[in-house]
């Protein structure tokens, strides 16, 4: 398997953990309603589970940008041979190939932008992405690397 490969691997890797996150929360939210014995003796509660719930996403989201950091990380220093450690704007400028539609550029921006805004507590709602969103916008950028990687 390729290291480009692996990489897909993990990113789609972090989007199955969200989605079995949410289930198993769904789940707890249920023996919380009940004040079931299981509820009563981890202290869980229903108000607590939707508060989890409500930022579950978002958490998915900071982490599958830091996929992608790692990433082009990787790519920088293996492919590229640079020993420098620019910012993830930067790095996304530098190895975007110059084919590349101005839209892609911008789409995996915007995530970059997103996930900074959700770290630094500045959420614009009205530019809010989904998860799935943000990994097919993350697996569109990654897909300009040499593939022999």
């Amino acid at each position: 398997m390729s290291e480009l490969a692996r990489r897909f691997t993990l990113i789609q890797g972090v989007e199955r953990e969200y989605q079995q996150a949410a289930i198993a929360l769904d789940l707890l939210y249920r023996e919380a309603e009940q004040q079931t014995d299981f509820a009563q003796r981890n202290h869980v509660n229903a108000k607590s589970i939707m508060q989890t719930k409500q930022n579950l996403e978002r958490t998915y989201v900071v982490r599958i940008c830091a996929e992608l950091e790692s990433a082009l990380r990787a790519y920088w220093r293996e492919w590229r041979g640079r020993i420098s450690d620019p910012p993830t704007r930067d790095l996304i400028e530098s190895l975007t190939p110059n084919f590349t539609r101005e839209d892609w550029i911008r789409k995996i921006h915007e995530v970059r932008v997103f996930r900074n805004a959700l770290v630094h507590d500045e959420a614009d709602t009205e530019h809010e992405l989904s998860l799935s969103q943000c990994r097919a916008r993350i697996c569109r950028f990654l897909s300009l690397l040499n593939a022999n990687w």
